[in-house]
């Protein structure tokens, strides 16, 4: 497919970089050389300098000859602009990304196709999303979910209370009461291995289980060290994101609060929203005490600014906020955050990344990549009458060694596979997986 690539920003350079791995013809266009020379040199595609605005720049980038526009530039009005000009071309597909909730989507003016839009990407929608779903698994690191949100993969770290440690992972499910879920990865210092039965979970291990997202809580009480009912949630920024978040959260949880520093800002969020709003900052050791710190299952930090959302975590924290969620604008500090106590970072940009990637891979095959840091990929497939692994005991298919499958979804049911179940037509299936070992898993699940 010829994908022509709207904004060389971070979610640009990785969508042009993702795509070109899977072997799509790429084109990028943007008006800031420095960009554009950063990911010529990173990879093999043709860049274009110019305007997504412009007819003349676009037949530069032969849109003429495109399948798929995909418009992720800074500007909500430029991406809208570009995918209907893209539409005087007759391109086919047609993506944008749109920051403004009040514009597209739910709540809002227009709906993709009033625009010549196949598909809005809201990166404020996928955040809120992507907090909801780490809200429902307290304590995990990771967490994804798939067959239309039945199945949620989570990754825990291993404490020295947890019944898993020291355990082989043949035995881990005979150690506690609820055995319907798989342990399908675990990473350690010297990185992730797909591992056999024999492995045994130590502390310290960060293990990738999958399980069906109903039976979560039942899990839980085996991963999140003093896992309880979240009563107390702390926001603090009365960003767009903050404000919605709070007003989702009201009606979920006994306590939310919203700390804003900027008197304005703070007064238009009490004037909309049920939750309480504090206006002052939030390292004052005075504000800290008036919100009750000590007493919040959940701080999280959405300001625009990395620096503040990281700071106020570390406070949060030091004042005994038992789980802390920081926003991350740009990737400035990632390797430092990753030796933060800080529990869970959420990356819009990359976020939305993640799900444009998803959507073109709708059909047969989806994945998340780099779970965690990770190269790891965990691919969402659908089984093919004809393909070779089809009618066969799952000991007999000559599996990748740096593979497995985690789950197979028949009939709307989650089965944890052993080595005696067989695949069949219609099935989906979940594998994860090493980058090297996915060529051969699609030969496996390709028709014969």
């Amino acid at each position: 497919m010829r994908i022509l690539i709207l904004g060389a920003g971070v979610v640009g350079l990785n969508l042009a970089q993702q795509l070109s791995q899977e072997g799509h013809d790429i084109r990028c266009l943007d008006k800031d050389h420095a960009l554009l020379k950063e990911i010529q040199e990173r990879m093999d595609i043709m860049v274009v300098y110019g305007d997504a605005a412009k007819p003349s720049d676009l037949r530069a980038a032969d849109i003429e000859k495109t399948d798929m526009v995909i418009a992720v530039t800074s500007s909500d009005a430029l991406n809208l602009l570009a995918c209907q000009i893209a539409g005087k071309f007759q391109v086919p597909h047609r993506v944008a990304r749109i920051r403004n909730p009040e514009l597209v989507g739910k709540g809002g003016l227009f709906t993709p196709q009033d625009l010549g839009i196949e598909r809005v990407i809201s990166p404020e929608t996928i955040a809120m999303d992507t907090i909801n779903r780490f809200m429902e698994t307290p304590g995990a690191i990771e967490v994804a979910d798939f067959a239309d949100g039945e199945i949620r993969l989570c990754a825990f770290n291993v404490q020295e209370s947890s019944p898993f440690a020291g355990v082989q992972l043949k035995d881990v499910r005979s150690t506690v009461d609820f055995h319907n879920f798989l342990i399908v990865a675990i990473e350690r210092e010297d990185g992730v291995i797909i591992p056999k039965g024999e492995e045994e979970v130590k502390v310290g291990d960060l293990i990738f289980v999958i399980l069906e997202k109903e039976k979560v809580h039942q899990f839980l009480p085996y991963v999140s060290e003093g896992y309880h009912k979240i009563k107390k949630v702390v926001i603090f920024a009365a960003t767009q994101l903050g404000k919605s978040l709070a007003i989702t959260l009201e009606s979920q949880v006994e306590k939310v609060i919203l700390v804003e520093p900027n008197m304005k800002r703070a007064e238009e969020a009490a004037s909309t929203l049920s939750a309480h709003v504090v206006c002052g900052d939030i390292t004052d050791e005075e504000i800290l005490s008036e919100i009750g710190m000590k007493n919040t299952d959940y701080f999280i930090a959405l300001s625009p600014d990395d620096e503040i959302n990281i700071l106020s975590c570390l406070f949060a924290k030091q004042h005994g906020a038992h789980y802390v969620i920081t926003l991350e604008n740009t990737s400035k500090y990632s390797s430092l955050i990753h030796y933060m106590d800080i529990d869970v970072v959420i990356n819009p940009k990359l976020l939305t990344v993640g799900k444009i990637l998803k959507d073109l891979r709708r059909g047969r095959i989806s994945s998340i990549a780099k779970l965690y840091e990770s190269e790891a990929e965990v691919i969402e497939l659908e089984v093919l009458g004809n393909s070779p692994v089809v009618g066969h005991p799952l000991k007999s298919v000559n599996f990748p060694k740096d593979a497995l499958i985690g789950a197979i979804i028949r009939h709307g049911s989650m089965i944890i596979p052993t080595g005696e179940n067989m695949v069949y037509a219609g099935d989906k299936v979940i594998i994860f997986a090493l980058p090297h070992a996915i060529s051969k898993i699609e030969k496996l699940f390709d028709r014969a």
